[in-house]
């Protein structure tokens, strides 16, 4: 009765709040009819019968209460979109904030709505539904309507049930429009009127434009792509399927071609192609403006910016062209006035300016120097890349195959030079630590890139001696002591002298060195040895760092000598390599880590600057300008800088995306080729009531995705099935008390008829105490009826209505 009590509790507040309208929201002001599939089942008991059934309707005429038909319909408020006025299944809209009303006679209602991902976002019990504050997704409204029927048996009980169901999804974002600037002065073209427009989600609807010159937009589709005479602003907008517009982009067209013409240092018209009289280029244009005025130099392969300076014989003798481009990239016919040429020819030279005779050199750095190099270009391969501009008089500091030609103004070809460098001194390396005193075997190798030839000094030797291999071996049984190493390459590259004390004899004191300086300590595990270092006696672990020679003594308990001996010098770490310049000398400084010694080496002289200038190309991402280069130290600075160009991408879906596959957008830079991705998520399941199954005696609504048919199962939850499990939850757990009450009931009736019994058979009244006896017996077995058979009663009941 308690628990019967609190579910009338529970119920009290949803039946009021049923009763209360709903506060719509301002911003939904327009009201779309809904198009939906719907189902409706007349259920009787646990039994389901599907009565009607429709896709893609506006309204529906069915049973709803107690075998009446009627009409419903739904309604579904957001912001007004000029497109529509019907929203059909799986439509857009551009609203954030919605209101769906159910128009019907049904007695209950439930309205779910749900996300993209299938999860419940809100959910309602009455006519309403509001949700606020949405975001750009996929949505589902499931409706489920009941309404009772007519009792024709008392014992049968039926009710109709409809449940509608409806996908919308909504887009707030504008679309865009591709190939045309928001700026009025940002976008210019020649010719071409080339636009199109994107919308990522509901899609675009369409183009509209305005002519140069028009008063209205013509309605234009999504893309537009024509050639047109017409100079002045084209403007443009966009409108996506959901309602958004686009704002207004802009092209600037011009057809109009600059003007220009050559004149000579007295400022009359020159009509001849060759010359020798100081001249100068100038130009107009009457569209756009002018955006760069720009001249050819002989023997150069780029236009430079060309400021009206007055060519005479300072400058190089050949072929000038000039030209003017306007800023929307119409480009005036090409004057040009040529000079004569001269043959080119190359020489290498080593670090130290003299000419390098044969293919081969070890130099720090070499140039390759073409004597006609303003009438002449430079081309250089390094080992097997392709052949690259090279300008004159470069520093080439790496090793390899190097091969250079050289091309004149009238395309005669030089002979190819080649030069091989190796100024890489060989590595000596070993298995064991160098400049150390090892114990074990070790073998000495060489890593150079070219033929090479390892010389050695053992510790009996005086002087060094050629090895008639490519590597040295140290064996167990060879001499102990120290011993000297170093390689000498086909290039006369010296390496560094290594040296490793082989010591094999089995001793307790060991010299340890510091890592990484030239410090060094003694140790020994025996406490009886005596130490002399130098003379003087040692203490264990004391450190040594003063350079020189050490002799050791080692004396045992048993008086036995040993001697040994190290060495300590300057532990010498590069410490930092100054460049030559045009000003000051350059030199590399080595520095002693103990001791702070300095070396210093390899100095080279200092030179003055020497400027070429070459006209550099600006990029997507890099500035241009002229770029002023000293030939013989590399210090530049660029000027008359131009700003980057910036990138001009064109997207198109790469990969589309699926139901949980991610998808790729493609973006391509038509300047550079720059090639990016961008992620498209993933649409997600679109689900569909697909059928109803039955399995262990349960109910399930099987979905399945339209997209990619993946299944999904709902089991179908009768509410009197829920109160019989209820009611049934309940019994199992207050059956113990049930049978206590059992127990005492019949205790209390026992004790009771027992005094009862007493007394008439005290007073002599048997036959009065034989009908109690009888009594009795009858009402335990009543007791035990009604108390056990309780739980069983109910659940009868139950199932009954």
């Amino acid at each position: 009765m308690k628990k019967l009590i609190k579910l009338i509790i529970l119920i009290i507040p949803i039946i009021l709040i049923s009763f209360l309208k709903p506060k719509a929201f301002s911003s939904t002001n327009y009201n779309y009819q809904v198009q939906f599939d719907y189902e409706c089942y007349k259920k009787v008991n646990t039994s389901s019968s599907l009565i009607s059934a429709g896709n893609s309707v506006s309204y529906i005429n069915i049973p709803n209460n107690e075998g009446d038909n009627g009409e419903l319909d739904i309604v579904l408020k957001g912001n007004k979109n000029a497109n529509k006025n019907i929203l059909v299944n799986n439509d857009y809209i551009n609203s954030t904030e919605i209101t769906i009303n159910i128009n019907t006679n049904y007695k209950t209602y439930y309205i779910y709505l749900y996300d993209g991902f299938k999860n419940e976002i809100i959910s309602s019990k009455n006519k309403y539904l509001n949700a606020s504050s949405l975001v750009e997704d996929n949505y589902s409204v499931k409706i489920i309507c009941n309404g009772p029927g007519i009792n024709l048996n008392n014992r049968e009980y039926y009710y109709y049930e409809t449940i509608c169901i409806f996908n919308f999804s909504i887009d707030i974002t504008k679309p865009i429009i591709n190939g045309a600037s928001k700026s009025m002065n940002g976008k210019y073209v020649k010719n071409k009127i080339n636009v199109s427009g994107d919308d990522y989600e509901s899609g675009l609807d369409n183009i509209y434009m305005l002519e140069p010159g028009g008063t209205s937009y013509k309605l234009m589709g999504n893309s537009i792509n024509f050639s047109s005479s017409l100079n002045g602003l084209f403007s443009f907008y966009a409108v996506d399927k959901a309602g958004n517009i686009s704002n207004i982009y802009y092209l600037n067209n011009d057809i109009k071609i600059p003007k220009g013409k050559l004149y000579d240092k007295e400022g009359k018209v020159l009509n001849l192609d060759k010359t020798n009289n100081s001249f100068y280029y100038k130009s107009s244009d009457d569209g756009s403006g002018i955006k760069s005025i720009q001249y050819l130099k002989p023997n150069e392969n780029y236009w430079e910016v060309y400021k009206n300076q007055i060519i005479d014989n300072s400058y190089p003798i050949g072929l000038y062209q000039f030209r003017t481009i306007d800023k929307v990239g119409n480009t005036s016919d090409i004057l040009s006035i040529y000079y004569n040429y001269i043959n080119p020819s190359g020489h290498f030279y080593d670090s130290n300016e003299n000419i390098i005779n044969n293919k081969k050199t070890n130099a720090e750095y070499f140039m390759f120097s073409c004597e006609d190099n303003k009438n002449s270009q430079i081309y250089m391969k390094y080992n097997e890349d392709d052949y690259q501009i090279y300008i004159n008089k470069t520093k080439l500091y790496k090793s390899g195959l190097y091969s250079f030609y050289i091309i004149d103004n009238c395309e005669n070809v030089s002979d190819i030079y080649t030069l091989e460098v190796d100024n890489e001194k060989p590595i000596i390396i070993c298995d064991s630590f160098l400049y150390s005193i090892t114990e074990i075997p070790f073998t000495i190798s060489v890593n150079d890139n070219n033929d090479y030839q390892l010389y050695y000094k053992s510790p009996s030797m005086e002087n060094y001696k050629k090895n008639d291999k490519l590597y040295y071996d140290i064996k167990i049984t060879d001499e102990i002591g120290k011993y000297y190493f170093y390689a000498i390459d086909s290039f006369n590259n010296k390496s560094d002298i290594v040296w490793i004390v082989f010591n094999n004899e089995k001793s307790d004191v060991q010299i340890k060195s510091i890592e990484n300086c030239n410090q060094v300590f003694l140790t020994w595990t025996n406490p009886n040895y005596e130490v002399m270092v130098n003379s003087i006696q040692y203490h264990k672990g004391q450190i040594l760092s003063e350079e020189g020679i050490y002799e050791v003594t080692i004396k045992n308990e048993f008086g036995n000598i040993t001697n040994l001996s190290f060495d300590i010098s300057c532990f010498y770490v590069l410490d930092c390599v100054v460049e030559a310049n045009c000003i000051e000398n350059g030199y590399t400084v080595y520095k002693c880590i103990s001791c702070d010694k300095e070396l210093y080496t390899n100095e080279t002289s200092e030179g003055t600057h020497l400027y070429d200038q070459y006209y550099v190309e600006p990029t997507c991402t890099e500035s241009g300008g002229i770029y002023n280069h000293c030939i013989k130290c590399g210090y530049g600075y660029m000027s008359n800088i131009i700003a980057p160009l910036g990138h001009n991408y064109k997207t198109y879906i790469y990969d589309n995306p699926k139901c949980i596959v991610n998808g790729i957008r493609k973006y391509y830079c038509e300047n550079c080729e720059k090639i990016e991705y961008e992620i498209i998520n993933p649409l997600g399941h679109d689900f569909y009531k697909y059928k109803e199954i039955k399995k262990n005696n349960n109910k399930y609504l099987v979905y399945k995705c339209e997209r990619c048919g993946v299944e999904k199962q709902e089991k179908i939850n009768d509410n009197f099935d829920i109160l019989f499990d209820y009611v049934t939850e309940v019994l199992n757990i207050y059956f113990p008390y049930i049978i206590s009450i059992l127990i005492v009931t019949s205790s209390t009736w026992s004790i009771f008829m027992g005094i009862k019994i007493i007394v008439a058979k005290k007073n002599d009244e048997k036959e009065k105490a034989y009908k109690m006896i009888k009594n009795y017996i009858i009402g335990l077995i009543a007791i035990f009826i009604l108390l056990g058979a309780f739980p069983y009663i109910i659940k009868l009941i139950i199932s009954i209505i």
